[in-house]
């Protein structure tokens, strides 16, 4: 972000339209207000966050759009059930970054049972890694960037530990499993 002297924002580097409104044409509206601010110079680039393939092509079949997404927000972890394959290739199609959204599935509802056992099983195999470390991993090298949180600098500190290592093949698939 760029500040004026006072304090007031001048330019965001990156807009997100957090949901896609109920049809076609409003999603094309939404979108073509975004662009309207990024051509008035209010921000640098624009994104999406909770948008289906489908709902990505509202936009990007649009004739009157100007720009397109670069980036697609979605909650994305091992805590949830998705057909994450496909939704990566169908980004990679689109040439849309994905971005996880509660990676480590969220505050409310995090990874459970079974889920977190196996990520920490996986864990020890690979030098005592964290069951939260493996889940970024993952996502990490399934080529999805993420979006971490926590309120507890030590977790942050953490969620970093994690390009000094890289899941065999047979881990990786081991994660899709929990997904499927």
């Amino acid at each position: 972000m760029r500040s004026l002297q006072g304090g007031e924002i001048e330019q965001l580097d990156m807009l997100l339209l957090e949901y896609p409104a109920s049809n076609r044409e409003a999603v094309r509206g939404q979108w073509r207000a975004l662009e309207d601010a990024q051509q008035a110079g209010r921000v640098r680039s624009l994104g999406v966050a909770n948008f289906s393939p489908e709902q990505l092509d509202f936009i990007l079949s649009d004739p009157k759009a100007k720009l397109r997404p670069q980036l697609n927000q979605i909650s994305y972890s091992p805590a949830y059930r998705n057909p994450y394959a496909q939704i990566r290739r169908a980004h990679r199609e689109r040439g849309i970054l994905l971005q996880a959204w509660g990676p480590l599935g969220g505050p409310t509802w995090g990874l459970g049972g079974a889920t977190l056992a196996e990520l920490a099983a996986i864990g020890e195999e690979c030098g005592r890694r964290s069951a939260q470390q493996v889940a970024l991993r993952w996502i990490v090298q399934r080529g999805v960037a993420v979006c971490v949180h926590s309120r507890k600098l030590e977790h942050l500190q953490d969620d970093l530990k994690l390009f000094d290592w890289r899941l065999s093949e047979a881990q990786l698939e081991r994660v899709d499993r929990l997904c499927s």
